[in-house]
Parts: C-alpha cells; sequence; structure tokens
C-alpha cells in the first residue's frame, strides 16, 4: 500500500477517534451548583427587565449587594437554553462549545497547509483534554471559546490568513471584549493575553523586524487593544466594573478562604494523581514550545517576541491555577502550528526514514492519550460525576425534594456546595444560608469556615444563626455532620445520595429515616458516592441500608480500581458494627481492633472504645492487668482528654509498679520509657488536671501523695 494512502487511513482515523474522545470524555453530569445559580440569574435577568441582580435574594444571612457581577449575558442565554430544551440541550451546548473549539483550531490547522498532518490530531488531543476545567454549563465555557479566538484572530493575521480584511481582523476584538465583560470576568485574562501579544509584537518590531507585523498592522493591533479597553466599560455598571474585578483577580491573598473553598484555584499538582494529567499536558506544551521555538529561532534566524511572552504569562497563570489551565491551550496550539508552517520548507528536507518514526510516535501518543481518556471517563469519574448525563452527586436532589415535601423547620442551614441547586430547587420555600457564589458572604464566610472545616462548636454557631433545619453534603462536610450527630439537640430525619437532614430536636417535626426506601440509592452511578452513603448509613446504625449498599457496589461496579480493596474494608466495617450490635463482642472487637479508628465512622469509634473498655474490665478480673493496661492506652490514643480513661490507666498502672516491687523489689526498673513509679504520677497528674473535682479524684491524689492505694479502687469502665 502506498504511504499517502496509509497516512490518510491513519489522519481518518486519529479525526474520528478525536471526536469519539470528544463525545465519551465530555459525557457527564452537571458537575457543580454554579450552573443554577447562574440559570436563576439569568431568569431574574428576564423577569424584572434588568441586567443587574440582586445578590441577597436567594439567602437569609447578610449578603453584599454591592459585589459587581456582570454575567447577564451567559445567564440570560444559559436560562433561555434551560427553559427551550431542558438540561438535554446544555449538553448539547457544551458538545458544540468543544467541537467548536477543535474546529477553530483545526480551521486554522488546514489554512496553513497542516490539517492533514499527522501532529494536527496530536495538539487537538492535549487541546481537548486540557480544556477540561472550561467546560463547564456555566459563564466558564464562553470564556473557553473567547480565549480560543484572541490567538484565532492573531495567528490568522500573521499567517495573511484575512485575504480581504488583512490586520483589520483586528478590530474584531474589541467586538469580542464588549461581549466578554457581559458574559464573565476572565474577560480580564483576555485582556491580558491581548496586552502580552501587543507588547511582544511592539518588541519585535524594536527588536526582531523580520518576525514584526507590518507597521500598518502593528498600528491597527495597538488601535484595536486600546478599543478594547473602552469596550470594558460599556456594562450596566459602567467602569466600575474592571477596578471591581481587578481587585478580586489580583490583589486577593491566595489565602482567602473563598479559594480554599474551591478546589480548581489550587495549582496544577493536585492533579498528579487525578484524571486531569495536567501536570503532563503542561509538560508536553512547554517542551513542545520550546524546542519549536528554538528550531523556529534558528532556521529563520529570528526571534519572535509575539508568540514568546504570551506564552509564558500564559503557561505561568495556567500552573498556577488549576481552573484557568484552558488559558494557554488554544494559544500552544496555533504557535506551535504557526511556527510549523514556517518550518515546513526544513521539515521537508528530514530523511525520509525518520517520518515514519515521527508518525509513529505521534500516533501512540495520540492513542495512549485518547483510550485513557475514554477508559478514566468509565473508570475513574470525579468524585461527584459519572459517564453520562444528569445532575451531578454535589446537587443534594433527593433530601431538597425531603424539604420541599415535608417543609420541616423555617430556617435552612446548608453546606457551601448544595447551596446553588438549593437556589433552584428550593426558593421561595426556603432561602440558602450560602452557596458557591462566596463573594456575597465574604464578611462573614470565615465563620462558616471555622465551623465546617474548623473546631467551631455547633451550639454556638447555631445561637448566632438560629437555623432550625440542616442539610449538609457528604464530601465537603464531614466535620459538621459528626458535630450534628453528637449534638444532643439535633436528629438526623432524611439521608440521600448527596447530602443528610437534621432538624432541631425541639422541632415537632418527626420521621424516622429508617422506613426509607433502601433502594433509594439503586440508581447512583458513583463508587465513590456509594463509599460515602455507606459510612452515613452505618453511623447512622441503619445497617440494613449499609449492607445494601455494599450489595449494589458488587452488582454495579465489580472491575473498577480499588473495588476488592473497597468492599473488603466496608464488609469488616459491617460485619464488626453488626456483631456488636447483637452483644457479640468477641467478634466485634477482633473485627474493629483490626480496623482502628477513622475520623469517618463515629458509630464505630464508639463501639470500638466500649468494647475496649469492655476487654480490660474481663483482664482485670482475670488479673492480666498489662494487657488491660493496653487496651486502655489505646483508648488515651483516640480520647487523649477522656478523664475516666486517664484515671483507669493511672490507677492500673500504679498496680502494675506495685505488684513488679514486689515480685522483684531490687531488680525492678520500670516501663522502657518512664522511671519505676512515673507511668502512674503521669495519667493522674492528668486526670488531675482533666476534672480536679471529679468524684475519684481523691484517690489520684493519695497515690500521688505517696500514702498508697485503697484496699477496694473503684474503676469506671
Amino acid at each position: 500500500m502506498e504511504m499517502n494512502k496509509i497516512n490518510k487511513y491513519i489522519f481518518i482515523f486519529m479525526g474520528v477517534m478525536l471526536f469519539v474522545t470528544l463525545a465519551i470524555r465530555f459525557a457527564e453530569p452537571i458537575r457543580d451548583g454554579d450552573f443554577f445559580w447562574h440559570y436563576k440569574y439569568g431568569e431574574y435577568h428576564v423577569k424584572h427587565k434588568t441586567l443587574i441582580p440582586d445578590h441577597t435574594l436567594w439567602s437569609w444571612t447578610p449578603a453584599d449587594n454591592n459585589v459587581i457581577k456582570c454575567n447577564w449575558i451567559a445567564d440570560i442565554f444559559i436560562y433561555f437554553l434551560k427553559q427551550t430544551g431542558g438540561l438535554s440541550l446544555l449538553f448539547a451546548f457544551r458538545y458544540f462549545c468543544m467541537a467548536l473549539l477543535m474546529i477553530m483550531i483545526w480551521a486554522y490547522a488546514f489554512k496553513t497547509g497542516q490539517g492533514k498532518k499527522v501532529y494536527t490530531p496530536f495538539i487537538l488531543i492535549i487541546v481537548l483534554l486540557g480544556s477540561f476545567t472550561g467546560a463547564y454549563i456555566k459563564t466558564e465555557i464562553f470564556s473557553m471559546l473567547f480565549m480560543a479566538a484572541v490567538p484565532f484572530i492573531y495567528f490568522s493575521v500573521k499567517s495573511s490568513l484575512f485575504k480581504k480584511w488583512g490586520s483589520k481582523a483586528f478590530y474584531l476584538y474589541p467586538l469580542l471584549i464588549l461581549i466578554w465583560v457581559n458574559t464573565h470576568e476572565v474577560f480580564l485574562f483576555g485582556m491580558l493575553l491581548l496586552g502580552s501579544i501587543i507588547i511582544g509584537e511592539i518588541l519585535n518590531h524594536k527588536f526582531s523586524k523580520s518576525s514584526a507585523l507590518s507597521s500598518q498592522a502593528i498600528k491597527n493591533l495597538i488601535k484595536s487593544g486600546l478599543l478594547s479597553i473602552l469596550a470594558t466599560f460599556i456594562t450596566p455598571y459602567g467602569w466600575g466594573a474592571d477596578l471591581q474585578y481587578i481587585n478580586l483577580f489580583f490583589t486577593q491573598s491566595s489565602e482567602e478562604l473563598g479559594l480554599k473553598a474551591i478546589g480548581q484555584y489550587n495549582t496544577i499538582m493536585i492533579t498528579l494523581h487525578s484524571p486531569l494529567h495536567f501536570i503532563e499536558f503542561w509538560i508536553i506544551m512547554l517542551v513542545s514550545f520550546v524546542v519549536l521555538f528554538f528550531l523556529f529561532k534558528i532556521k529563520n534566524k529570528k526571534w519572535d517576541w509575539g508568540i514568546f511572552i504570551p506564552m509564558v504569562v500564559m503557561s505561568i497563570i495556567s500552573a498556577r491555577y488549576l481552573r484557568s489551565f484552558y488559558f494557554m491551550t488554544a494559544f500552544w496550539a496555533m504557535s506551535l502550528l504557526y511556527m510549523t508552517a514556517n518550518l515546513k520548507n526544513w521539515f521537508a528536507s528530514l530523511n525520509l526514514r525518520l517520518k515514519p518514526a515521527f508518525t509513529v510516535v505521534f500516533l501512540g501518543l495520540f492513542i495512549f492519550f485518547s483510550a485513557r481518556s475514554m477508559w478514566e471517563a468509565k473508570y475513574r469519574p470525579f468524585l461527584n460525576r459519572w459517564l453520562g448525563f444528569g445532575i451531578g452527586a454535589f446537587n443534594p436532589v433527593q433530601a431538597s425534594d425531603f424539604l420541599k415535601t415535608h417543609k420541616p423547620g423555617h430556617l435552612l442551614y446548608n453546606s457551601y456546595n448544595v447551596g446553588g441547586y438549593l437556589i433552584y430547587d428550593l426558593f421561595p420555600i426556603y432561602k440558602v444560608f450560602c452557596d458557591p457564589r462566596y463573594f456575597p458572604y465574604r464578611s462573614w464566610y470565615k465563620e462558616y469556615w471555622n465551623f465546617n472545616n474548623g473546631p467551631a462548636p455547633l451550639k454556638e454557631f447555631n445561637e448566632k444563626y438560629p437555623f432550625d433545619v440542616a442539610i449538609v453534603d457528604y464530601i465537603s462536610s464531614q466535620s459538621p455532620i459528626i458535630k450534628f450527630l453528637r449534638s444532643k439537640l439535633w436528629k438526623p430525619v432524611f439521608y440521600g445520595p448527596s447530602a443528610i437532614v437534621f432538624v432541631k430536636k425541639d422541632n415537632s417535626f418527626n420521621y424516622d429515616y429508617k422506613t426509607l426506601d433502601p433502594h433509594r440509592f439503586d440508581n447512583v452511578k458513583n463508587l465513590n458516592q456509594l463509599y460515602n452513603i455507606y459510612f452515613v448509613a452505618m453511623n447512622l446504625g441503619d445497617y440494613d441500608t449499609s449492607q445494601h449498599v455494599i450489595n449494589i457496589m458488587k452488582e454495579k461496579f465489580r472491575g473498577y480500581p480499588g473495588y476488592e480493596l473497597i468492599i473488603t474494608e466496608l464488609q469488616q466495617y459491617q460485619s464488626g458494627i453488626v456483631a456488636y450490635s447483637k452483644n457479640d463482642y468477641y467478634k466485634a472487637l477482633k473485627i474493629l481492633k483490626r480496623l482502628g479508628s477513622n475520623r469517618s465512622t463515629p458509630r464505630v469509634n464508639f463501639a470500638l472504645f466500649n468494647l475496649r473498655n469492655w476487654k480490660a474490665k474481663i483482664l482485670i478480673q482475670k488479673g492480666k492487668f498489662k494487657k488491660a493496661l493496653r487496651y486502655l492506652e489505646d483508648n488515651l490514643r483516640d480520647r487523649p482528654t477522656n478523664e475516666n480513661t486517664t484515671y483507669n490507666a493511672g490507677v492500673i498502672a500504679y498496680r502494675i509498679e506495685l505488684m513488679e516491687r514486689k515480685n522483684n523489689p531490687e531488680g525492678y526498673k520500670g516501663d522502657n520509657f518512664l522511671a519505676p513509679g512515673e507511668k502512674s504520677k503521669f495519667y493522674l497528674k492528668h486526670f488531675l488536671k482533666l476534672a480536679p473535682n471529679h468524684r475519684h479524684a481523691w484517690i489520684a491524689k493519695q497515690i500521688l501523695e505517696g500514702k498508697g492505694m485503697p484496699l477496694n479502687v473503684p474503676l469506671i469502665l
């Protein structure tokens, strides 16, 4: 078969695989709650005939209405899409945007004679997978396209592709920015990219004329940049939007709690072991750019600042913030295509023997990235997603339905992640406590953070914010769930695939969550989500449901990475806690001791604590004090401030020391770490610090004063 035919078939294969990858990798549900509040903003704009939203409308807590949020074009567009075709049309729109991104770059490749080169689909697969953070069904997806339009216009002019317009095509930038500034805040980074292109071309004009645009083109570029600045003032807020956005993006600290709450503001380092693989793509993009750039410099004897400076700026920003990774992908792709087009004569002179090798390398890498992304879409979905469509697991659909149906309480507490969906689904029945907008709540968000992520007690938090019903998600708010479960003032009444509902015990509303049908979890499509549900069911003592969840895992997720380990772990927890509930303490202790305490398993921790005390009591009765002490010390490692256990440990340690002295008065050397008598002193002194007024404090004082120990010392087991 002729080489041209082989290359033709390879190209067709790669083109088909590229769009198959697009179809599978981006077959995801609504990822988070942002879509829902953007939808409500669009609804507000349409129904109230205004372009300025009311940020205070959906929450009962203090909200700042002075914050500028100029997304009205995107929000209204999203609202009309949802109203017209529901979620299906929105998912189709996401595919359209991703395909348009590919078409834009591929069109430039064809115009420069590289559309059928084997490296072009390879470049496109990197762009496709690297643009994942831009493919959210919300305002972000518009910025992804606009960030690609900026280099498309620039490189098209630079490659002389606009025959009639020429460099006048640069005047598309003000129109682009005018739309962008009223669509999404990332227009600032579009301006930064445009500014870095302008600076680069000015440097070219001064120091590298062979790489520079024509004088007229540079003038048009600079004028378009100035007009673009003016375009940013054309918003419902005037030029005030620019000032607030600049302050938001460029002056806030990386330690801002709102940034910590959003994982996408972390660096790309967090993708080291995730299905995003942005570190790999970032390295590939930088290495390929540097290699081609210096080949370009050597062969054409020119340094192109117009390409170099924007690439440096975008690569730094994209590495710093995971959310912004798509900023550099389109510029990188078109810069590579621009340079390879200018190096085609040199590439044509390569030894023919090397061309098949290059083809094999690009084809192999393409297949690897394509196949891996599709496999991970199925078997390594993110925490709240799966291969398919619908509403992602961050959004508490069933829990929200429960609140709509039963209406327990009046003031709602909710965790940050679920607020966006609750604005969409519960308003006006309930207003939210907070939501993923963050910006209206900056003045008091630290209090929420300290409750959700820190030590702030539920009782004090509730005294300031008097909510009487709460909906808390499993992924981001495990600590508050435990606080609610331990509280004597709150009771759980419902739990679904994503969140649990609590009401105050003095509330007249009653509902037994154990009467809920365990089959409500049958349609859960994410293994990690089921893992979280299991621990909630187990901690609630709903053991029939927790076993049902294990059975769902066995039926639907066999073959998934980590499946065997998860099933083994959960089945052991199940066997241990069920044995404890049936008073089979020997079996329960044997299993739970091996598993140990876990932050996510307060019921197991409670059972294990009691089982150790039970075992210590049996051993004490048999006179096996050293073994008993080891169980007490295990409990102290889990609960170092438990006064009763500290007292027991001190008394038993003292008894061991008395026996050691009696049996070997000359050779007793004490504990390996503490001198003779020091272990009992350590525990008893700590006990008196914890509980100086304890009813057995006199016993500890008597021992520490050297007066000995009463004959029948009471223990608290």
